[in-house]
């Protein structure tokens, strides 16, 4: 198997088996006050580029915690840009029903 074949193969799915073990989940709030604004910045973008749609739909763009805590944390634009970036790649009325809200 090709270094590249491997790469994508840990990248798409079997991240968790690979690493797993060494990789703590992030919260989405460190505290009561302060939001984990490196994941509420990358993962919507990786979790889109890996093709690991349903996770999108329910951990970010479903999530009303996700959605509460951008608007909490003052990242109002960021998550309409979270909707404008993965909306046309879902088939999904809830998210477009969503977007449409903000």
């Amino acid at each position: 198997m090709c270094l590249l074949s491997r790469l994508q193969g840990s990248l798409s799915g079997s991240c968790q088996k690979c690493w797993g073990a060494q990789v703590a989940p992030q919260p989405l709030w460190f505290s009561d006050t302060v939001a984990n604004m490196r994941k509420l910045e990358e993962l919507p973008y990786h979790l889109l580029h890996l093709g690991r749609w349903e996770e999108l739909k329910q951990e970010v763009l479903g999530s009303m915690s996700w959605i509460s805590c951008q608007g909490i944390s003052g990242d109002t634009e960021d998550l309409l840009d979270d909707f404008d970036l993965c909306a046309p790649y879902l088939d999904c009325p809830e998210v477009s029903l969503v977007c449409e809200a903000l």
